[in-house]
């Protein structure tokens, strides 16, 4: 089987022209001797023009293109006839005329994610079903967002946390405010990380929580808010030495 290359006709331009015939409609055309070289070294052929060009590849299309021709069908919603390629018939199945005609029949046929099963949601156990990419990955355990939010309150909050440390404290003793501002005019106003003055919070450098502080029972606040245990962050910086992310100056 032999490719082609478009020639349009022309007379001939110089000695060193040579004549070949169109291989549709077998018209002499005139092309130079190095492009006639290299395509009959590769094997191709010629054509006079682009209309013989669309001719000749149609015969060479005709044994491979079984499965685009074109096939006729009905619109699965209205009914009306339809030519479609025969590979998007057998990879699509149903076959509309428009979208209006494609909505009209998904109303009232839902379709199923393919290659699922259906499950039972983990919260309300309402059965629905996954995508497939959700179920590969592990996912696809609620059918809404709102039961998700739901797991997670219920299962991933407070002492159920992995994180949990014990909550917050909202009394810290009653010298706390005395030994926040010692500490904050000690650091000359000023975040220790970043140098920041805006937003200034003080930081128990060992949490407060760990030294055991009961009200009325014992007077573990004093060491837990010694000015060596306190250090003046900004917000931000605040945030990431709860959670461990920077590396605090030591206070002598």
């Amino acid at each position: 089987m032999q490719h082609s290359i478009p020639l349009e006709p022309k007379r001939r331009n110089s000695p060193g022209d040579i004549e070949v015939r169109c291989q549709m409609c077998g018209r002499a055309c005139y092309r130079c001797r190095s492009v006639v070289q290299k395509a009959q070294a590769a094997g191709k052929g010629f054509n006079c023009s682009p209309a013989c060009r669309a001719e000749y590849t149609k015969t060479l299309r005709g044994p491979k293109s079984a499965k685009y021709a074109r096939v006729s069908v009905q619109c699965a919603h209205c009914g009306k006839h339809l030519e479609r390629p025969a590979n998007q018939v057998q990879a699509h199945g149903h076959q509309f005329c428009d979208r209006v005609c494609s909505g009209a029949w998904k109303k009232t046929h839902p379709s199923l994610p393919k290659k699922t099963a259906p499950s039972a949601c983990l919260t309300c156990g309402k059965e629905f079903y996954a995508k497939p990419y959700a179920q590969r990955r592990g996912r696809g355990k609620y059918c809404s967002r709102s039961c998700y939010a739901d797991s997670i309150s219920l299962n991933n909050s407070g002492d159920n946390h992995p994180l949990w440390l014990g909550g917050g404290v909202e009394y810290r003793g009653p010298n706390w405010s005395k030994q926040r501002t010692e500490a904050r005019k000690r650091d000359g106003n000023r975040c220790r990380n970043c140098n920041a003055s805006a937003r200034l919070h003080v930081h128990h450098i060992r949490p407060f929580r760990s030294f055991g502080y009961i009200v009325g029972v014992n007077d573990a606040y004093l060491a837990a808010n010694e000015l060596s245990n306190l250090i003046t962050l900004c917000a931000s910086c605040h945030r990431k030495a709860e959670r461990g992310k920077v590396a605090l100056p030591t206070i002598d």
